[in-house]
């Protein structure tokens, strides 16, 4: 929980510095979707097997096709080095309510 709050305030600043509050959202809402719609791709950014730069570059060759930003992919890219990226639902919803908030 702390985790992922860190990592939402982290991505609302960046987001409201830019004016993107919105379109990062929608992004995260894209992500997090993409996981739950392909286990196997959730799995594989998740494995213990696979090195941080292989996950890395896995997803790389997936963001445009997901039209995700540079500042979605750095995120994503720490969320794979710090072994995170089963946070990435909570990161949304607690980033949707901050937002909600401000």
């Amino acid at each position: 929980g702390s985790l992922a709050k860190r990592y939402a305030t982290a991505l609302l600043s960046v987001a409201e510095e830019q004016g993107k509050v919105d379109e990062y959202f929608a992004q995260l809402s894209v992500l997090r979707q993409s996981l739950a719609e392909h286990p196997d791709l959730q799995n594989v950014l998740s494995s213990p097997v696979l090195g941080a730069s292989q996950k890395k570059a896995i997803f790389s060759a997936l963001a445009p096709k997901l039209g995700t930003s540079p500042v979605m992919s750095n995120l994503m890219h720490v969320l794979i080095d710090n072994e995170r990226i089963n946070e990435l639902h909570l990161i949304e919803l607690i980033y949707r309510d901050m937002a909600d908030e401000r």
